[in-house]
C-alpha cells in the first residue's frame, strides 16, 4: 500500500504540471532561473577597505587635525591653539616653492643689510632696531605683491593708486634722507635713504605691471579713490596743518609734510578696493596691507618711545607727528581686526581671506 501510495502521489504531482500548458511550464522554469540570476555570482569573502574620497591631508584644516599621525601627541584641548600657530609654520609656506624662497631670501637681505650697516661703522641702538625693522617691513610687502604678480600672471586686486601714492613718499624720503654735501660718513646716514631706494624699485616694478605689462587685468572701476585728487589734497593740509620743529627751514619741512599725510593716506585706495570688490581678498595683497600696518606701527611705537626730546622742546609739533601716525593706523584697523581674526581662525598662510565688506571702512 504504502508503494502504490507514493506512485500515486507523484504522479499527482506529475499530473498537476502535466495540465499547464507547454508555455507555462517554460515560464515557470525561466522563472526559477530569473530568481537565482538576479543573485550575483559567488565573490571573495577578502574585506576590502571602502574608497575614500575626501581623505583628510595635512593641509586641511583644524577639523582634519584628528587624523593626522603628526598631531596624536598633542591633547585634544590644545588642537586648536596648534593649529592657529601652525599656519606660519614651514610646512604652509613650503606649499608654494616660491613663497620660501622669497622669504628666505628677504632674510638674507635684512642680514646683509644689517651686516652693512655695521662695517661701515653703525651701531644698533633699540631706536635704530625699531626703525630697521620697520623699514625692512615695508620692503617684505612689496615683494609679497612682486611675488602674486608673478605667480598669477595679474594685477587684479591691487590699488595702481596706492602704489603712485608710495611711488611718491619714497621719492621724497630719498630726497630728504641725503645727506647735504659729498662730505659725509655713512654710518650717519638714515636708514631712509638705504631702504627706500630698494622700495622705490619695488614700487616701480609693481607699477610696470599694473599699467603695462598686466594692464588688462587692472580693475579700475574698483580703484576710485584718484591719486590726481589725493595727492593736491595731501599738499594743502601741509600748508594747513604740519608740524615744524626747530631745526627745519620751511622748505624741508614743508616737503616733510607732504611725504608725511601722503603716507598716511596711501593705503587707503587699497582698503577701499578691497571693499569694494566683494570683500574677498588675495593673501599676498592681505599680507602687503599687514606688513605696512606694521612698521607704521613701529614707527608711532618708536616716536612715543625714543623722542622724549622733541615731546619737550617741539611739544606741539610732536604730538602732531603722533596723531598723524595713529589717524593712519586707524584707517586701517578695521582690515587688521579681520586679518588677525582669519589668522586666529586658522586660515592657512596662503590661503586667500574673506572679508566683509561692510567692515571695511
Amino acid at each position: 500500500m504504502a508503494a502504490s501510495y507514493n506512485a500515486h502521489a507523484f504522479t499527482d504531482v506529475d499530473d498537476k504540471y502535466a495540465k499547464k500548458s507547454p508555455t507555462h511550464a517554460h515560464a515557470f522554469i525561466n522563472d526559477v532561473d530569473d530568481k537565482y540570476a538576479k543573485k550575483p555570482a559567488m565573490q571573495s569573502l577578502k574585506v576590502v577597505a571602502p574608497p575614500c574620497h575626501n581623505a583628510p591631508t595635512l593641509g586641511d584644516d583644524d577639523k582634519y587635525g584628528k587624523y593626522e599621525s603628526t598631531h596624536k601627541h598633542i591633547p585634544e584641548p590644545l588642537q586648536k591653539y596648534h593649529n592657529a600657530l601652525n599656519v606660519f609654520s614651514i610646512r604652509s609656506v613650503a606649499m608654494d616653492g616660491g613663497l620660501a624662497v622669497l622669504l628666505l631670501g628677504f632674510v638674507f637681505f635684512m642680514l646683509a643689510a644689517g651686516a652693512a650697516y655695521l662695517a661701515v661703522g653703525g651701531e644698533f641702538t633699540a631706536c635704530k632696531m625699531s626703525k630697521f625693522v620697520s623699514v625692512n617691513l615695508e620692503v617684505l610687502g612689496l615683494l609679497m605683491l612682486r611675488h602674486k604678480i608673478q605667480l598669477r600672471g595679474n594685477v587684479s586686486g591691487i590699488s595702481g593708486m596706492t602704489m603712485v601714492m608710495y611711488a611718491f613718499v619714497y621719492g621724497i624720503r630719498i630726497f630728504l634722507s641725503m645727506p647735504s654735501s659729498w662730505d659725509f660718513v655713512w654710518k650717519d646716514v638714515d636708514f631712509d635713504a638705504w631702504f627706500a631706494a630698494v622700495s622705490l624699485i619695488l614700487v616701480f616694478i609693481i607699477l610696470k605691471s599694473i599699467f603695462v605689462t598686466h594692464r588688462s587685468t587692472y580693475q579700475d572701476d574698483l580703484d576710485v579713490l584718484k591719486v590726481q585728487y589725493l595727492v593736491p589734497g595731501c599738499c594743502f593740509l601741509a600748508l594747513l596743518v604740519r608740524p615744524s620743529f626747530h631745526q627745519w627751514t620751511f622748505e624741508y619741512g614743508m616737503s616733510w609734510s607732504v611725504c608725511f599725510y601722503i603716507d598716511i593716506f596711501a593705503l587707503v585706495p587699497q582698503v577701499v578696493m578691497m571693499a569694494r570688490g566683494g570683500g574677498k581678498v588675495e593673501a599676498p595683497i592681505a599680507h602687503f596691507v599687514a606688513a605696512t600696518f606694521l612698521s607704521r606701527l613701529g614707527d608711532i611705537i618708536d616716536s612715543l618711545a625714543y623722542e622724549n626730546d622733541l615731546r619737550i622742546t617741539d611739544c606741539t609739533s610732536y604730538w602732531t607727528v603722533v596723531i598723524g601716525q595713529a589717524l593712519h593706523l586707524i584707517l586701517v584697523a578695521d582690515f587688521m581686526y579681520l586679518y588677525l581674526k582669519a589668522r586666529a581662525s586658522g586660515a592657512k598662510l596662503l590661503e586667500d581671506l574673506k572679508i566683509v565688506a561692510d567692515n571695511i571702512c
